[in-house]
């Protein structure tokens, strides 16, 4: 009986961990943009950045462009340390 128990345990899990898979969902924001910027309306959809206070809209994706500095998409960061930069690219 215990050996099933385990194995229950071991389905939930996965189970709880494919039903919110997104990176950037609310409650678990584990992509590494997070780290430089902040969610500003709590929908993920404008982030604040860290470095130059700048509002980006468009998701984390458009904010590590702008921390990247790529200029696709948004203004690039003059703020940024060159190893941030090259940890987004």
């Amino acid at each position: 009986m215990s050996g099933n128990a385990s194995n229950s345990g071991e389905v939930n899990p996965s189970v709880s961990s494919s039903v919110s898979r997104s990176k950037n969902a609310i409650g678990n924001r584990s992509d590494i943009g997070w780290k430089y910027g902040f969610d500003v309306n709590g929908n993920g959809r404008k982030v604040k950045c860290n470095y130059c206070s700048k509002i980006v809209s468009g998701g984390i994706f458009r904010f590590k462009h702008h921390l990247a500095g790529t200029r696709e998409d948004s203004e690039p960061c003059a703020s940024v340390p060159d190893e941030i930069k090259n940890l987004m690219i």
